[in-house]
């Protein structure tokens, strides 16, 4: 009887079930260490969120720390360069699919700030934005780079369509400094 429990096939099944048992443990701890990593950054957002805005000008990245600066409200004004309306593709919102529209402001100390003008339906046309000054109140992102899978955009210079807010690459295509953010 005792010879059944040293069999290969029995010692390779109880240890296929006690890694199988320790995978699982493992993946439950991943799980609630990304709950307490997306706690913290909802925290951070709502945190900086409720602060008063900045007034948008370089001096503002003038530290090294952008992450401090991410979620921090900015207001800026300046005239919307609508000669240069871009589109981030692949968005979606409430289950329907669209882009984001992307207009530079020229700031009235000659900044270039890429405002994200929200969500536009794909069967819904893109709003102009408005002529004349302006003044925005938003909040700083920082620049999204492409991972390793993620979608390769064009550098041509007359391109109006990315996949993602990738502030470099897009700033080739305009003229002037564009803040970091």
């Amino acid at each position: 009887m005792i010879r059944r429990f040293l069999s290969p096939r029995w010692i390779l099944g109880h240890l296929a079930a006690l890694s199988l048992v320790v995978l699982l443990v493992n993946l439950g701890m991943w799980q609630l260490h990304r709950l307490d990593d997306r706690r913290d950054a909802n925290g951070r957002v709502t945190e900086r969120s409720a602060l008063a805005p900045v007034p948008g000008s370089a001096g503002l990245f003038d530290t090294d720390n952008s992450e401090g600066l991410e979620w921090r409200p900015v207001q800026v004004s300046g005239v919307y360069d609508s000669d240069h309306v871009l589109v981030i593709l692949g968005r979606s919102d409430g289950g329907t699919a669209g882009t984001h529209s992307l207009v530079p402001l020229r700031g009235e100390d000659g900044l270039v700030w890429l405002v994200n003008r929200g969500f536009v339906p794909l069967a819904a046309a893109t709003p102009a934005p408005p002529s004349g000054r302006v003044t925005v109140t938003g909040w700083l992102r920082p620049t999204q780079t492409r991972r390793t899978l993620g979608a390769i955009d064009s550098t041509d210079p007359e391109t109006i369509e990315y996949h993602r807010f990738d502030v470099d690459l897009i700033a080739r295509r305009l003229t002037g400094d564009v803040a970091p953010m």
